[in-house]
């Protein structure tokens, strides 16, 4: 387990943590043209002024304008039910009206927690109920999956960042949805995304749509998972 303090933030090693996941998912059939990269300039439509009603810093804002992302129509397969959020497209949506800050905060931090998500926290992976919540916290260089499902976060425990929430948190209520959820530092957080996909605990169905063992096969259907996963 890692304590906070040896844990940072970095921009650039940030960028290329979730670039670096894009190219794995590749190997998994995703197509290389689905991932778009910013100008050197960054993306135009993020900008302070559009995000202003998010709330968010300076930081989060130019970490969003220098991000790759992917296609929309990819339907990006990071985890069951889950998506990688496109910030360049949500942007361009609040721009033309067609989105609010606050649909955005529903469905990138979570509708029981959204009240409670700091500035300098941005959510990863945005749809309707059920889907996955990573927040990433450019302060401490973590991303939280807030409950994240034991069978994903036990296995994974000896990475992650063991500090109590109530001693770092900016407000109890913070504390309290960091208390249910597992942190790690940002390269780990994908290292152990990826780690489901190369034990088959994550199961690519098609180009755009995965299943976890779990939830898919149920208790007590041990021996098809591991008929599915010999197959594959």
């Amino acid at each position: 387990m890692l304590a906070l303090e040896d844990v940072t933030y970095s921009r650039s090693a940030c960028i290329d943590a979730i670039r670096g996941c894009y190219r794995f998912l590749a190997t998994l059939d995703l197509d290389d043209a689905l991932v778009s990269e910013p100008p050197d300039s960054g993306w135009p439509s993020i900008t302070p002024s559009v995000l202003k009603d998010l709330d968010k810093t300076n930081e989060v804002v130019a970490l969003l304008r220098h991000l790759p992302y992917l296609d929309n129509q990819a339907e990006p397969k990071c985890a069951p039910k889950c998506k990688f959020a496109n910030w360049e497209s949500n942007c361009t949506a609040i721009e033309r009206g067609h989105t609010s800050a606050e649909g955005l905060e529903i469905t990138t931090e979570d509708p029981e927690i959204r009240d409670y998500v700091p500035s300098h926290v941005i959510g990863l992976t945005q749809g309707g109920r059920g889907t996955p919540t990573f927040l990433l916290d450019t302060t401490h260089g973590s991303i939280s999956w807030y409950e994240c499902p034991l069978e994903i976060s036990a296995p994974a425990f000896h990475n992650t960042i063991d500090d109590d929430p109530y001693e770092y948190a900016s407000t109890e209520a913070e504390a309290e949805w960091l208390m249910e959820s597992s942190t790690w530092a940002i390269e780990d957080f994908f290292d152990v995304l990826k780690d489901q996909f190369r034990s088959l605990n994550f199961v690519p169905l098609s180009k755009t749509g995965v299943v976890d063992v779990w939830t898919t096969f149920g208790p007590g259907s041990e021996g098809m998972v591991e008929r599915v996963r010999g197959v594959l």
